[in-house]
């Protein structure tokens, strides 16, 4: 059994894959920083999908946090008594990088677009939302080409009240009208109609570069708040990026040398 981590700005993604099946996943929020919280918090997942630790053969690491990758280490050197393998834009991902730097493009980037065209093909768009949306394009003949990176619902909303006087903190969620008759329902509409406003618009802008016949996939947390506005996304993969992590790994494993 392989565990995949994604260590992202607002959570961290867990996926237990046998084979390529996907036989649990769960989340935390990222702020277990410390060794002891996130063993804890794995050690619980771990508990709640019945995994011993002693399934666990390998893990793939990803992370967008600087100091997570040595936390990380620790904690499955402690729980698995080996290391995880840190996936970066190095490895073979199955597309290749059309980055200026590819080590400065976000991991969960792509092993998003890695998985996504690892399913459909190419060209495909992938949307991530999350702490920041992100639209990324994979070409036809799967090249990462780039993308776009915006703030998230819950970010915008953070923005709004941390830069302003008298606007109060709301939670992201879709309100009654889009015409809010409160300041909080009127801050729900901007961020959450605003959000799938700009993806639609981002996705019209990228299909100008790949062609109509792009398929869309979305995945990340705050999808779920934008879901039923966004029109522009074809289909939902919630796992996207642990997917891309493990078949990364897989690719490592299966191509490192034979020691006779």
């Amino acid at each position: 059994m392989i565990l995949a981590v994604d260590v992202g700005n607002s959570n961290v993604g867990l996926g237990f894959f046998r084979g390529d099946a996907l036989i649990h996943c769960g989340r935390f929020p990222v702020r277990d920083r410390k060794r002891e919280e996130a063993a804890q918090s794995l050690r619980h997942e771990m508990d709640v999908g019945g995994i011993p630790s002693g399934a666990v053969e390998g893990i793939a690491l990803g992370t967008v946090i600087r100091g997570m990758a040595r936390v990380w280490n620790r904690v499955c050197e402690e729980l698995f008594e080996k290391a995880p393998v840190r996936i970066h834009a190095g490895m073979e991902m199955g597309i290749r990088v059309g980055y200026d730097d590819p080590d400065h493009v976000g991991i969960d980037r792509l092993a998003g677009a890695s998985a996504a065209y690892a399913k459909y093909g190419g060209p495909v768009i992938v949307v991530d939302a999350g702490s920041a949306i992100t639209v990324d394009a994979v070409s036809g003949d799967g090249e990462f080409l780039g993308g776009i990176i915006a703030p998230g619902p819950n970010m915008s909303a953070r923005a709004l009240h941390e830069q302003t006087d008298l606007l109060p903190l709301v939670a992201p969620e879709i309100p009654d009208s889009i015409l809010g008759r409160s300041t909080p329902a009127c801050i729900r509409s901007g961020v959450v109609y605003g959000a799938g406003a700009m993806v639609d618009g981002l996705v019209g802008l990228v299909k100008e570069i790949l062609g109509e016949k792009a398929r869309v996939v979305g995945t990340g947390g705050a999808l779920t708040v934008i879901r039923s506005v966004v029109k522009q996304v074809d289909v939902v993969e919630p796992h996207l990026v642990l997917e891309g992590l493990y078949g990364t790994y897989r690719r490592s494993v299966d191509q490192a040398p034979t020691v006779r």
